[in-house]
């Protein structure tokens, strides 16, 4: 399904945002490699497939936001078919 040109939401600049998101995401990426964020890690993984195993029929997720993936990839490893989006180029 493609959207007509008139119905498309404008993009707006943000590449002064994009660099400073790549610095943020470089952060938290190497906060989870510290024992906290190990920790805090286990916590959320587990908090997802707890909430997660409460739609066992549904076999698609979508993450709005995804950052660098971290979560996708975990919850792809899991056996979901993940659709993960983020206004980052590289996402």
């Amino acid at each position: 399904m493609s959207i007509p040109a008139s119905n498309a939401c404008p993009v707006p600049d943000i590449s002064r945002w994009l660099g400073r998101y790549s610095i943020g995401q470089l952060r938290v990426d190497a906060w989870y490699t510290t024992q906290r964020g190990r920790r805090v890690d286990a916590a959320e993984r587990g908090l997802l497939l707890h909430l997660l195993g409460r739609f066992h029929n549904a076999p698609h997720t979508v993450e709005v936001g995804c950052g660098t993936g971290h979560f996708a990839a975990f919850l792809a490893q899991h056996g979901l078919s993940m659709i993960a989006v983020d206004v980052h180029p590289q996402c």
